[in-house]
This record gives C-alpha cells, sequence and structure tokens, in this order.
C-alpha cells in the first residue's frame, strides 16, 4: 500500500495552491474559460515527507462534470528526476469549451513493483469553472 503526498501549486503565485496529502486531497481551483490551467506537481513520501523519484511512472488523470461526463484528460510529464525528483507538470489542457460550473478530477500514479503496476489514485478534487467577463 504505497503512501504519499503531492504538491500542486501554480506556476505564477496570484493562481493559488493546494496539497494532496496521501489519498486525501481537500482542494478547490477556480479556473475562467479559456485561461491556460497547468501546475506543478510534486510527489512526496508522506511519511518522510523526501520527493519520490517518478522515474518509470505513468502519471496521469482526467476531469468530469457531476455526471462523470469526460471534460478533459490531464496530461501529466515528470521533470527529468536526477534534478527534479518527485516533480512533474500537469496540463489540463483547452478549457474554452468547458462546462460552466463544478467539474471534479484525480490523479492517477502507476508504479511498476516485482508483482506488477500497483495503481495509487488521490482523492477526487474540484474546480469551479466560470465564465470570463473579459472577451478576447
Amino acid at each position: 500500500h504505497l503512501q504519499f503526498t503531492v504538491m500542486l501549486y501554480a506556476a505564477a503565485p496570484s493562481l493559488g495552491l493546494f496539497y494532496i496529502w496521501g489519498k486525501v486531497m481537500a482542494a478547490v481551483i477556480a479556473v475562467k474559460r479559456r485561461a491556460t490551467l497547468r501546475r506543478m506537481l510534486l510527489w512526496r513520501n508522506a511519511k518522510t515527507q523526501q520527493p519520490v523519484s517518478l522515474a518509470g511512472q505513468t502519471l496521469y488523470g482526467q476531469v468530469r462534470d457531476p455526471a462523470r461526463v469526460l471534460v478533459a484528460t490531464i496530461q501529466i510529464a515528470a521533470l527529468d528526476q536526477a534534478a527534479n525528483t518527485g516533480k512533474a507538470v500537469a496540463d489540463f489542457g483547452d478549457t474554452s469549451e468547458w462546462p460552466v460550473g463544478r467539474l471534479f478530477f484525480d490523479f492517477v500514479r502507476e508504479v511498476p513493483s516485482d508483482s506488477g503496476v500497483v495503481t495509487v489514485y488521490s482523492k477526487t478534487a474540484r474546480i469551479d469553472v466560470e465564465r470570463g467577463i473579459t472577451d478576447v
């Protein structure tokens, strides 16, 4: 049973931050439609708080509406683990067609082991999508 911590933070401080502790995630992201939604992730061991290497692992996630309709697939790319242990970038994709309202997402980490692949899910978190005021 793997336990990990993921810290998800914005590229710019004004975009906010939230944490995923082990399998418990308390988070709400507010985003305007058409805005870029990209976040840096940091996976840590829940007990030691040391970064966990993501080398050889598969990382991804999904965004769904309350009826579980798929809205977006989250592309997660691990950075060079020798220099950036535990770090990855999550790209939520084009938000221009996302429905206004509440959406939900989680992350998946597939870890190779001697007995096969161990799949670890984060707890579900929420995205509040707002209609933009300024039209570009």
